[in-house]
């Protein structure tokens, strides 16, 4: 455009003078155009600048908002990496809390199902008690006739019991043995320590066929029925066993259920027993003098 201007005004030198008139004033309407125009497109220039520029401030806020929400948020994030930490600490103090509470909860329904199986069990000893002692006392009534009492010596009773009772109680040679050293005569408690043996032990077996077992209360309330008691002992102490173990060694074996009886004032008269459930007897393997035992007192 300015090159085409130029060479028009370039023109206006060889023109004659009324057309360079009309030349120049078609060249001042030009320009004053393209100055209209140049304004124009500065004005919408300015304008688009001020668009741009509140944009610009706009986003500048929009900025500056969401610089605050993320410093809002880092602070939010430490608190919640505190809690975290917090958290991770104490959660396996809280795990180990849950699994001794779950053991103790597991003892207690333990220690409550042993405690019903203990009482279900205490009820069926108790049943079977109160039938033993009723057959105990439907056996009650001894015949102590059946041996005499005058014997001279623990050794002649010692041989009608075997004749009497020969069905029920079996007297080894140990018995016999022991029984053959003493010169003394029975004493009455004597006479009902073997009535004891043979009636109780025939109650003994009648139970055992009907399906209870019995231990050694059973023979302890026996001879306690027949006012003999803390006459029965169902075992030695492991210190007399230790010593003098060797001297409860019978005929047929060892044997340490015993009575301790008095023979007169001074005198203490032993009878060891056991129970022979293969032939169902009672067995008797000493008949004698107190056997030697580590004395506590």
């Amino acid at each position: 455009m300015v090159q085409f201007a130029v060479c028009r005004l370039s023109i206006l030198i060889f023109c004659p003078i009324h057309y360079r008139a009309a030349i120049l004033e078609q060249l001042i309407v030009e320009s004053r155009q393209q100055q209209q125009i140049a304004e124009q497109s500065h004005q919408n220039a300015i304008e688009q600048l001020t668009v741009l520029q509140k944009g610009n401030l706009t986003l500048q806020n929009k900025q500056y908002e969401l610089q605050e929400l993320l410093n809002l948020f880092e602070e939010e994030n430490q608190k919640l990496n505190k809690q975290l930490i917090n958290l991770k600490e104490t959660n396996p103090e809280i795990q180990q809390l849950k699994d001794e509470n779950s053991k103790l909860n597991n003892n207690l329904y333990e220690a409550l199902a042993k405690c019903k199986n203990q009482e279900e069990k205490i009820d069926r000893l108790q049943y079977r008690l109160d039938a033993l002692k009723h057959q105990l006392a439907k056996h009650s009534n001894y015949d102590v006739s059946i041996i005499r009492r005058n014997h001279n010596t623990v050794y002649e009773l010692l041989l009608e019991v075997e004749e009497q009772y020969d069905d029920i109680l079996q007297i080894w040679d140990s018995a016999k043995k022991s029984a053959k050293v003493l010169k003394v005569k029975p004493s009455n408690d004597v006479y009902i320590a073997f009535e004891v043996l043979a009636h109780t032990g025939q109650v003994y077996f009648n139970l055992l066929s009907d399906g209870e077992s019995m231990g050694s209360w059973f023979w302890d309330q026996a001879f306690r029925d027949r006012e003999l008691p803390n006459v029965y002992r169902p075992d030695e102490s492991e210190a007399t066993m230790n010593k003098y173990g060797k001297d409860r060694i019978f005929t047929h074996g060892l044997i340490t259920q015993h009575l301790t009886l008095k023979l007169g004032s001074d005198h203490y008269f032993q009878i060891y027993f056991k129970v022979n459930r293969d032939e169902k007897k009672i067995d008797i393997g000493y008949c004698g003098k107190h056997l030697s035992i580590v004395s506590y007192s």
